[in-house]
């Protein structure tokens, strides 16, 4: 018997993987031979963004029990210590997705960040593949979150002692200011074997001068960029200036 599980808006779009072999589509009785259902007989009948969400679904009591305590940890962190595990965990069952706290906000300002990509031709800024997975009722009593994040897992290292190249800063700096995302602290950027930087915090919006101390003042840099960054926050700082000026007269 096919048990049918609510989709996340929008899906996720999963590789064909050797690891999702079988899905077991019951998570009340996972152990009945009755709910397990080959991967192989049924790839025709299941998009690849119900395959997550069969999955998570599956698994969603282990799911919550380590986001709910993620999520009771982030109300007391102290976000600059580096050890800190952050708002997103892994699991062995989803090798190639990261589930992290934060559903809409995350999703809405990756989408929006991918459109300023796009339309400057940001080469060397990608923005990883999110959607939304809503908790279902029958889950509601068991935990306060209603959504929660399902993205890409982007391959590449992290460190604050990466430096920033010129043309990266300049990627960096028009989107910025063009959206204003703001946390851009070395723990949110990933650094790809290709050149390219991957930003894995896509909810924080408080406006271009935010984002650009952010970025200065948490990554390190090549001089010639570290230059360019510091040049615009004069320039923004300048205009602000001018602006208030003229607000007086």
């Amino acid at each position: 018997m096919l048990h049918h599980y609510p989709i996340g808006a929008g899906g996720i779009f999963l590789e064909t993987n050797p690891n999702l072999s079988t899905i077991q589509t019951d998570s009340t009785n996972p152990s009945s031979p009755n709910h397990s259902i080959a991967y192989s007989q049924n790839i025709q009948f299941f998009s690849e963004q119900q395959q997550v969400t069969q999955l998570i679904t599956h698994h969603l009591d282990e799911v919550l029990d380590v986001m709910n305590q993620l999520n009771l940890d982030k109300e007391t962190a102290d976000f600059r210590d580096p050890t800190w595990k952050g708002a997103a965990s892994e699991f062995t069952w989803l090798p190639t997705y990261m589930i992290k706290l934060g559903g809409s906000e995350r999703v809405n300002g990756g989408e929006a960040l991918k459109k300023c990509v796009a339309k400057n031709g940001s080469n060397l800024i990608v923005i990883p593949e999110q959607r939304c997975f809503y908790i279902p009722e029958t889950h509601h009593q068991k935990t306060n979150l209603r959504e929660l994040c399902v993205a890409k897992k982007i391959e590449g290292i992290q460190g604050r002692e990466i430096k920033i190249n010129l043309q990266q800063a300049r990627q960096l700096v028009t989107l910025i200011i063009e959206t204003g995302i703001s946390d851009l602290k070395w723990r949110n950027l990933v650094y790809c074997n290709d050149g390219t930087i991957a930003l894995i915090d896509t909810e924080c919006f408080l406006g271009a001068y935010y984002g650009l101390r952010s970025l200065l003042e948490k990554n390190s840099f090549d001089d010639d960029a570290r230059k360019f960054v510091v040049e615009e926050i004069d320039a923004m700082r300048l205009r602000k200036m001018q602006k208030k000026s003229q607000m007086v007269f």
